[in-house]
């Protein structure tokens, strides 16, 4: 009987880890932060924040020239937006893939502060809460069927 105890809890802690793993995957806002100094390309700081609290991290780039769409289509396309600096050197604004009508305004604002003359630009990509809770309650659902599942069992002995 222990041993189905700590079968049915084993599995129930693997729906925690996933769908935790899954939030500290997609779920981060990030800031892009740049400041151009009179005749030197602007230099940036892209930061991340898990669900847009707990920094995550926070990254230089240097003499950012301009911005491009990435395009990955191996299985249908998705995009994100790479920023491009003097030495040729391309740096993601956001690791994960996405659709290109949420990567457009990122290329559209960053590339008009790289166009023009202002001094900042803090440009902030909020946490998509929809991804936090469709995880959340995917592991609540896997942890109540396991429940459900280690109850029934034990009803039938």
């Amino acid at each position: 009987m222990m041993r189905r105890v700590l079968l049915y809890l084993g599995i129930m802690a693997g729906i925690v880890v996933f769908s935790g793993l899954f939030i500290v995957v997609f779920a981060n806002s990030t800031e892009v932060s740049c400041a151009r100094e009179t005749g030197k390309d602007p230099n940036c700081r892209i930061t991340r924040s898990l669900l847009g609290r707990v920094r995550v991290s926070s990254r230089e780039v240097l003499a950012v020239r301009d911005i491009q769409l990435d395009e990955s289509c191996d299985d249908g396309c998705t995009y994100r937006a790479v920023l491009i600096t003097a030495a040729g050197e391309g740096v993601p604004v956001n690791d994960v893939y996405t659709d290109r009508h949420v990567v457009m305004p990122q290329i559209e604002q960053i590339g008009a502060f790289l166009d023009g003359t202002a001094p900042s630009l803090n440009y902030i990509i909020p946490v998509q809460w929809w991804v936090v809770l469709l995880v959340s309650g995917l592991g609540l659902m896997g942890i109540a069927i396991v429940a459900g599942s280690f109850l029934r069992e034990s009803l039938q002995r």
